[in-house]
């Protein structure tokens, strides 16, 4: 700021024009600023976590920007791509909430047909039909009941065999002597013998053969009871495949069902942000200006203190010796006078600048600020003014 202050100037305005000159921003709005400071100052928490984090993983983000960068003609292509596509593109998201319904259907159906396999396969309480596995119990089971039979006529022929085999029948048996020469019968021999030797044998030879397929008949009825035990397993497995197909189905459906609104809708978005009131107090000109004593405790709200102009009695004082000895006022500036209680406010300001921390920037701005305007101060005002 340039020129002299009015005794009436509001001090928070004229350190806001200030500041407006020396940013050259038309648009600057302190209390803007002071809400983004405590916003800022409530998520600090946060912003710290961010760097941290941004700092951990710092390598791994620089190695992301090196790949994107060596890619960036890759990249370029396919945003050309889309571009010169995006005709295309664009009907395919309208076509794609019906997309996503017959895909969905679909996919339903598919789990629908894989419960049925499963309940065929494993079975179903409701459902009366046989399945596959209790048919491989049956079979397993009608096996075993035919490797018993085997074995009982197994045993049956081979008791059979040894009655054949004790059945003796007479034998007769002639002899013979030779007289001059001739065979002439002499007599009979009376024996034993077998009546079907054969047959015994062959009966006990099927006996044993008939054990062995039983022995074979249930090597398979095992093996058909661990089939039955694999199709329940798969059975269970496709009906819980049914289920999740089922609602992946349901849940792409329900997707095509959103209602997304026009494409040219515009939405509208209220962020609300709680700040507490925040003002500056009388005669904190200066300490503002060094740097704005902000009260940073989030849960107190400050009460709001009208301001009023930091001139004090020392600047008519001021003005009134000026205008009656100008020499004395132009050759000794500090030879005036300044009343205890704007020393006490000054002091005041003072301690509340060196309580608060505040950018270095904004404070070597405000010293310059505050010379500049204890220069103006100091310099006498002409007689016209002073009358």
């Amino acid at each position: 700021m340039t020129g002299q202050t009015p005794p009436d100037f509001d001090d928070q305005r004229a350190l806001e024009l200030e500041l407006e000159a020396r940013l050259n921003m038309g648009d600057f709005d302190m209390d803007k600023m002071m809400d983004v400071v405590e916003v800022m100052w409530r998520n600090r928490d946060k912003i710290m976590d961010t760097v941290d984090n941004v700092w951990d993983n710092w390598d791994d983000i620089m190695a992301t920007v090196d790949v994107v960068m060596r890619n960036r003609q890759a990249f370029l292509n396919v945003l050309a791509w889309a571009q010169r596509h995006s005709a295309r593109l664009v009907d395919l998201a309208d076509a794609l909430p019906v997309l996503l319904h017959k895909t969905g259907d679909g996919i339903e159906a598919a789990g629908n047909s894989a419960r049925q396999a499963g309940r065929f396969l494993a079975g179903s309480k409701d459902d009366d039909a046989t399945s596959a596995s209790e048919l491989m119990d049956l079979a397993a089971h009608a096996l075993e009941q035919c490797r018993v039979e085997l074995d009982k006529a197994a045993e049956l022929l081979g008791v059979l065999g040894d009655e054949i085999d004790d059945i003796r029948i007479p034998r007769l048996s002639p002899r013979f002597v030779e007289v001059m020469g001739v065979r002439v019968v002499s007599g009979v021999d009376v024996g034993e013998a077998n009546l079907m030797d054969t047959a015994a044998k062959r009966l006990k030879g099927g006996a044993t053969r008939l054990a062995k397929v039983g022995v074979d008949l249930e090597t398979v009825a095992g093996k058909m009871r661990n089939l039955g035990g694999q199709l329940t397993e798969a059975g269970a497995d496709l009906q819980s495949v049914g289920d999740q197909l089922g609602g992946s189905g349901e849940l792409l459906r329900s997707l095509s069902l959103l209602d997304l609104g026009p494409a040219d809708a515009e939405e509208e978005f209220e962020i609300t942000v709680e700040i507490p009131e925040r003002d500056f107090a009388a005669g904190t000109l200066d300490a503002t200006r060094a740097g704005p004593a902000l009260d940073l405790e989030p849960d107190t709200p400050a009460v709001p203190v009208k301001t009023k102009s930091t001139k004090s009695t020392s600047t008519k004082s001021a003005s009134t010796k000026s205008a009656s000895t100008k020499s004395a006022s132009a050759k000794k500036p500090s030879a005036k006078k300044t009343p205890a209680k704007s020393a006490t406010k000054a002091s005041t300001a003072k301690k509340k600048t060196t309580t608060k921390k505040s950018p270095a920037k904004s404070t070597t701005a405000a010293k310059s600020t505050s010379t500049k305007s204890k220069s103006t101060k100091s310099k006498p005002k002409p007689a016209a003014d002073a009358s």
